[in-house]
């Protein structure tokens, strides 16, 4: 205050400035001194008593001061009456000054050039005044705008009295409220403009920023709404440990305004009134202006706006954006109004009335579409905001019974009455009024003439997401679906395809079941367990039980035939205490007990899936080829599945003809489709009854034989994961059919391995994808599969590539579980390892000498012939070893470490680059295991076999293998000093090895331990090298005494540089 004179003066000269926008840092000093005399705002914050001023005072005395919060106070600036009515006395000066030049703008015939020249400056400087005083000039209309009915939320604005001085700023003469004058001067500019000066940007702009000032205040006028960087403020803070900095205690007294504005800003828009409302209108106008610039200004401070009220305010623009959808519309303002859309968080299109949004929805979809770049990426991303980020909200509000015991037993009666809490709102008819006419609607579109198939798309997708089970499918929409299904459009057939794949799911037949409790209703004979009950019989006797069924009695005592159990339980000790088992369906026809829906879905399912012509369409475009994007094949999958399952087999015969053709066809697009039809037709079998099972495996086996012959490389993909699907999850009892036929096919075709490679392996890996799923409960299989393949590692071992790969990867299955499961299963899952590795090791005696021989032999000599079996017997070993370790997420079975010698023998083994790849491979997966600290001596012993090989490479592959192994396991020999000293041990001989390659790489290994702390008494190793490194130091001195080149044996010089080579690894060590 005691500077007014000279601030006015100062402001008077600068108002007259015309240079090159000066009237930038005019608006900023009105903004700021305005705001320095209505705001409160923090002055001081200070943790010392000290005066800052005083030239004896040290900043170093306070350094580090602890002070208890409590006595830390900030000091408030707070505007006194008089600095409110110098302020007040400012604004209506300059104000009646600037918005005198505008009044009755909107009237002009023409162009006036004075005004043209100073708008944009003027626009500033009344932008700046409302910003300076923006506490103090309330709406001019502030009741709240028109509540809806079924919205129990009270817009009234809450009135507080703090005692505070206030001033009543209005326009001189008239008493006009401020914020109306405004608004009716930025609308009649607005018309000036539009009139005279419709490519004037910046003004328009700055108009913008003008209305949006009205309802948010600006922090600064060219950084609003700016979050300061938490980056600089926490540097603002570290910088107050030296009060004498004042410019950084301004700093930091700035941010806090800041943060204190932003906080005044959201308490002054709790109250959406009309005046909001006008202002948000003129903003929609701007937003579909013709010139981009304005209108992405526009849209993000109109979107703003909407994003802060949320949901609610979203009914009240709704008209506004309709009026823009309809046929006419000029292409900017149509362009203008989806960018609009899609800027919004809370969209119009998501969060709405359901009565508004079946007016928004049905407009959009009857919008001018056009192929214009613009339009079509817009549609597209309503599409997809649409079908992703939809979210169904009820149709009737229902409250539970218990929170209305909770509601009763904390208010009176009296006050229930009163409030009407409990009442419910009475908008339940009129939402399911209007999700009624809005399906209505949309299934009309094509008969009203929506014939663009982005229209079609879009129609599709909105559909899809008003799908829910609190309201039953219309038939018309349901035979909406199924006619898109054999739709023109792709994209239209796709939406229809994943619509229909997980409604079928949602609304599948509910099947009767009985409830079995497995502890008294099972019937099971001595000796036997509930593991050994469930597992797949590949041979099961008459006195057993019977093709994996249970003979059960329900909890009602009644004895029922025998049953498959439907889940796989596993992980179980025991079944579950009470097992549903559902029974067959015996009358498909029958719908009833059916949910309204579902018996919508079934019913239209079979009529559409026994019309030839649909059937015929329908396989016409299933094998038409793929082109970009994600497959429709686990969706066609899942379609065939539930038909299966829901429709029984009179719905399958017209499909069954369909795929016929394909069978045989080699084409991989055709092959595809049968692969998903097939695979879901097996997988909905499950529940239907052996003797219907039968009678259409007869029918259907012959046609997935077909298939499976004539596969090809590029369909060998499509059939491999399709015959995971059957058994995925699933009693594989239940699928005895299918799991028999891969096992014969598999079986004939590895009779016939030598003579032909092909179909062994596309057969023996049908066959491992159907048995990776059957966990544990196939061990019969298991031990079966394995005798039947013992003689491929041993006697005859398979000369092609593919199919010992595949092979290995089929006994690495049935391996799986021979490791150690936390659940025992009271059977031997897996067959017995270490009967078949000790065999193996025995056929491979002689496996060195004949490879040495192999390598100084012609290769196709007949001295090599019992090389060339013994390295075949050997690949098709490593295959079967890489498959274990690659496949284990833990670890493998310990008795595999006896291979590590010959690994590392045959990492360097040129002959044969198969061979030499393979032992790459498998050390490379025994390295990355997590072993059992029990298993650790047996690896370690031959870890110290491998070293002690002749050949100097196996030993470079030692200290390679230790690098990832030793420092996987760091816990294990970090934690043991036993074998940290066996490990330091092989480090050390390893360092002394004659070769220098395989110094130096230990070298590098034993740096990398102490880094890890695996070595425990690093300071100990370190003098044993210092002590080294000085007597060969001292010997060298003593040699070159008695001859100038030295006269020292290689064993010595070997010795003094593992010395040397250690200190390097404590070198490279200590650096970090």
């Amino acid at each position: 205050m005691k500077y007014r004179k000279e601030l006015e003066s100062v402001l008077k000269s600068l108002l007259k400035l015309n240079g090159k926008k000066p009237y930038i840092f005019v608006s900023n000093l009105l903004q700021r001194l305005l705001n320095s005399l209505v705001y409160f705002y923090p002055i001081e914050n200070r943790i010392s008593e000290a005066d800052f001023d005083d030239p004896n005072y040290l900043a170093i005395q306070d350094w580090g001061l602890m002070m208890e919060k409590s006595k830390i106070h900030v000091k408030w600036h707070i505007p006194s009456k008089e600095e409110l009515i110098w302020a007040k006395d400012i604004f209506l000066q300059v104000f009646t000054e600037f918005s005198a030049k505008y009044e009755g703008i909107e009237r002009l015939t023409q162009k006036d050039e004075t005004i043209n020249k100073n708008l944009l400056k003027d626009l500033h400087i009344l932008i700046a005044l409302v910003d300076g005083l923006q506490p103090l000039l309330p709406f001019w209309d502030n009741k709240p705008f028109k509540a809806f009915e079924d919205v129990q939320i009270d817009f009234t604005p809450l009135e507080y009295d703090f005692g505070l001085p206030m001033v009543d700023v209005k326009v001189p003469e008239t008493g006009q409220n401020i914020k109306e004058k405004y608004f009716e001067i930025y609308c009649g500019i607005k018309t000036y403009l539009d009139k005279f000066k419709d490519d004037d940007t910046e003004v328009y702009i700055q108009l913008i920023k003008g209305m949006d000032n009205l309802v948010f205040n600006n922090i600064e006028p060219d950084r609003r709404m700016a979050i300061p960087m938490v980056k600089n403020l926490r540097h603002n803070l570290q910088n107050t440990l030296n009060p004498k900095r004042k410019s950084t205690r301004g700093n930091l007294v700035a941010r806090v305004f800041e943060f204190h504005l932003k906080r005044l800003r959201l308490s002054m828009t709790r109250t959406w009134s009309k005046s909001h409302m006008l202002i948000m209108e003129k903003l929609f106008e701007l937003s579909v202006n013709r010139y981009a610039r304005i209108r992405i200004t526009a849209q993000s401070r109109f979107c703003r706006m909407v994003d802060t009220v949320g949901g609610i305010i979203t009914r009240e623009i709704t008209g506004l954006l309709i009026d823009k959808l309809k046929d006419g519309v000029p292409h900017d303002e149509y362009k203008g109004v989806l960018y609009t859309i899609l800027t919004c968080k809370n969209s119009p299109l998501l969060n709405n009335s359901w009565s508004q949004l079946c007016h928004l929805w049905v407009a959009l979809l009857h919008s001018p579409f056009s192929e214009k770049n613009s339009i079509i990426k817009c549609m597209d991303t309503i599409r997809k905001l649409l079908s992703q980020s939809f979210m169904y909200f009820p149709l009737e509000d229902q409250v539970s019974l218990k929170a209305i015991e909770y509601a009763k037993n904390l208010v009176s009666p009296s006050q229930i009455e009163t409030w009407g809490l409990l009442k419910g709102l009475q908008n339940g008819i009129e939402n399911r009024e209007a999700f009624d006419k809005m399906i209505s609607d949309l299934l009309a579109s094509p008969e009203n003439g929506l014939n663009h198939w982005r229209q079609q798309v879009l129609c599709c997708n909105m559909l899809s997401v008003l799908i829910v089970e609190e309201k039953a499918m219309p038939r018309k929409m349901v035979e909406y679906f199924y006619d898109c299904l054999i739709s023109s459009s792709v994209d239209v057939r796709t939406t229809a395809l994943h619509t229909i794949s997980w409604v079928t799911i949602m609304c599948k037949r509910k099947m009767d079941s009985v409830e079995v409790d497995t502890q008294t209703g099972l019937k099971i004979k001595e000796g036997e367990s509930i593991h050994s009950v469930l597992q797949y019989k590949s041979n099961p006797s008459e006195e057993g039980i019977h093709c994996g069924k249970l003979e059960v009695e329900d909890t009602k005592g009644k004895n029922l035939s025998k049953f498959y159990v439907h889940k796989m339980y596993y992980g179980y000790v025991t079944l579950p205490p009470i097992l549903k088992i559902k029974l067959p369906v015996e009358d498909y026809t029958d719908l009833s007990g059916q949910t309204e829906s579902a018996k919508v879905i079934l019913d239209v399912a079979m009529r559409y899936f026994k019309n030839p012509d649909f059937v015929s369409k329908l396989f016409e475009f299933f094998t038409q080829e793929e082109k970009g994007g994600k497959s429709c094949g686990n969706k066609r999958t899942r379609l065939f599945i539930s038909l299966t399952r829901n429709n029984g087999p009179e719905a399958l015969k017209l499909v069954l003809k369909a795929i016929a053709p394909l069978t045989k066809d080699k084409d991989q697009w055709k092959q595809r489709c049968a692969a998903d039809v097939i695979s879901g037709i097996i997988y909905g079998l499950k529940l239907w009854d052996d003797e219907c099972i039968v009678e259409f495996w007869t029918e259907l086996c012959p046609m997935l034989n077909d298939c499976l012959d004539s596969v090809t490389q590029e369909t060998l993909s499509y059939w491999s994961e399709s015959m995971k699907i059957p058994t995925s999850n699933r009693d594989p009892n239940m699928m005895r059919f299918f799991i028999e036929l891969m096992k014969e096919r598999w079986f004939t075709s590895l009779q016939s391995v030598e003579s032909t490679s092909v179909d062994a392996y596309k057969n023996m890996n049908f066959f491992d994808n159907t048995v990776a799923n059957l966990h544990w409960r196939g061990a019969e299989l298991y031990h079966w599969v394995f005798a039947s393949v013992q003689k491929y590692f041993i006697e005859t071992p398979i000369p092609y590539v593919n199919v010992r790969d595949q092979l290995g990867r089929l006994i690495g299955d049935i391996f799986e579980w021979a490791a150690e499961q936390p659940v025992t299963f009271e059977t031997q899952v897996s067959p017995k390892f270490d009967p078949f590795v000790n065999t193996l090791f025995e056929s491979l005696g002689n496996l060195i000498p004949e490879a040495a021989k192999y390598m100084a032999n012609e290769k196709d000599s007949e001295d090599n012939s019992e090389a060339r079996k013994l390295l075949l017997r050997f690949k098709s070993v490593l295959e079967l070893v890489v498959s274990l370790c690659w496949d284990s997420e833990t670890s493998v079975d310990p008795v595999l470490y006896r291979f590590i010698p010959l690994c590392c023998h045959f990492e360097s083994y040129d002959a044969d680059p198969e061979l030499k790849s393979l032992a790459a491979v498998t050390l490379s997966g025994f390295s990355r295991i997590l072993i059992l600290p029990k298993s650790i001596d047996l690896v370690l012993d031959q870890v110290e076999l491998a070293s002690t090989s002749t050949s100097w490479k196996s030993r470079l592959c030692v200290v390679e293998f230790l690098k990832v192994f030793a420092l996987n396991n760091t816990n294990i020999f970090a934690s043991s000093e036993k074998f940290s000293n066996r490990v330091m041990d092989f480090v050390l001989s390893l360092l002394s090895d004659r070769k220098i390659e395989v110094r130096e790489s230990a070298s590098k290994l034993l740096s990398g331990f102490l880094h890890s702390l695996i070595i425990q008494k690093p300071m100990e190793l370190l003098e044993t090298f210092q002590r080294q490194a000085k007597i060969f130091s001292r010997k060298l001195q003593v040699a070159w005494k008695k001859t100038p080149r030295g006269c020292l044996s290689s064993e010595e010089i070997d010795t003094g540089h593992s010395a040397v080579l250690g200190l390097c690894a404590f070198g490279k060590f200590i650096r970090y």
